[in-house]
């Protein structure tokens, strides 16, 4: 009789300390909204204004360099085009280093149109520099009425817009920076993680 009781005390003892750490509550991890920077960015910096179709003999990458304000997350891509491409590739480099940290290729299937893309999560610091471009030939160029430039930064949620960047050689971030205009439409979805 003595053995059972032991027993029974030592399955008690074990229940108790296994369902102990249900009892703890949950740490309240806030949940943050996605951002899409481009309108904001453009109703600021006024490059929606005026626009324009461009097209020119050559590929080449247009993007921004920019820097989230907090630590966060890009979940997917936002292009738009003024023409149909079906492999249109759209890169994320480190400004710093250059090294080219993600390509996607997004299928644009309508003109006009934006279409988004998900994408593995891309994790991102805060206050570090990066670029976002787009390899392309066509695309939509954005600029003031008076065509002066911009005040960079642009701060558009927790995404501070550094400058509009072009590059000719497509397989290294590019480096020209332009403050009178954007050629677009190349963004992503943001999401702060903490």
């Amino acid at each position: 009789m003595k053995t059972l009781q032991k027993v029974s005390i030592i399955f008690l003892l074990l229940f108790l300390t296994s369902c102990s750490n249900d009892d703890e509550p949950t740490p309240n991890t806030p949940l943050y909204n996605e951002e899409n920077p481009l309108q904001s960015f453009l109703t600021t910096s006024g490059f929606n204004q005026q626009t324009m179709e461009q097209t020119a003999t050559n590929d080449l990458l247009a993007g921004l360099s920019f820097k989230p304000t907090v630590t966060g997350k890009i979940n997917s891509l936002l292009v738009k085009l003024p023409v149909i491409n079906n492999n249109l590739k759209v890169t994320i480099w480190d400004n710093a280093t250059g090294n080219l940290l993600r390509q996607e290729i997004v299928n644009v299937t309508s003109a006009n149109t934006e279409i988004a893309t998900q994408i593995t999560p891309l994790q991102l610091e805060k206050d570090k520099i990066y670029v976002i471009s787009m390899q392309t030939n066509t695309a939509f160029v954005r600029y003031r009425t008076d065509q002066a430039n911009a005040s960079f930064p642009i701060t558009a949620g927790n995404i501070q817009i550094l400058s509009y960047r072009e590059g000719t050689n497509t397989t290294t971030i590019p480096n020209d920076n332009y403050y009178n205009l954007y050629a677009g439409d190349c963004i992503f979805k943001f999401q702060q993680t903490e």
